[in-house]
């Protein structure tokens, strides 16, 4: 991404393809549909606004806009099938999208600091957070209520994923330590830690 723009380069040659402008002045996260040829844009202006956009990859031409939010949108991610968004970042929240109209189907208040980054499980039924207030958290894509917290690190949560199977989560922190853990109650950890 770039100063309100998203460049696209070819991968094998390193040459610039295009550049997709009129875009939010920063871009915090850029996500592929699982489908379409589309783009999902979070970002904005900080300590304005945020920005989710829908746009097309070849022209940049947009799709769909997603509303704003008080601040800039730092993570969003397309559910396994492509008919849902999530997006999370520095209002605390988390907001889930039906991407054919997009309409917000509910938004959720549950981190006490920044949403850093988020992942569907595979079967679309779960969201797990990763949050700079040191949680990790896993919620009902639906209801929105939480159902496991993973409270070890000791630091701003930075990533996280589900694994193969969605029984196992992995996070990593600020704290330099990547976690595996259990996605049902948070157990069964192990700890590998960073040389930086």
């Amino acid at each position: 991404s770039g100063f309100h723009e998203v460049l696209v380069w070819e991968p094998k040659s390193g040459r610039l393809l295009r550049r997709l402008g009129h875009q939010p002045q920063r871009i915090a996260a850029l996500t592929w549909h699982p489908q379409e040829p589309w783009i999902l844009i979070a970002g904005g202006e900080p300590g304005r606004s945020g920005e989710l956009r829908l746009v097309r990859a070849d022209s940049g031409n947009l799709i769909r806009a997603f509303g704003t939010t008080t601040d800039v949108v730092l993570t969003a991610a397309f559910s396994p099938e492509g008919n849902r968004i999530a997006a999370g970042g520095i209002d605390n929240s988390l907001s889930v999208f039906q991407t054919a109209n997009g309409r917000r189907e509910n938004r959720y208040a549950v981190c006490a600091d920044w949403v850093m980054d988020l992942a569907w499980s595979s079967d679309g039924r779960r969201i797990a957070l990763a949050s700079r207030d040191r949680t990790a958290r896993i919620l009902n894509a639906g209801s929105g209520e939480g159902t496991t917290s993973f409270t070890t690190h000791t630091g701003a949560v930075n990533a996280l994923s589900f694994g193969a199977d969605d029984a196992k989560m992995y996070s990593a922190g600020r704290d330099r330590t990547v976690w595996r853990w259990s996605s049902v109650d948070a157990e069964s950890r192990s700890e590998e830690h960073t040389s930086e």
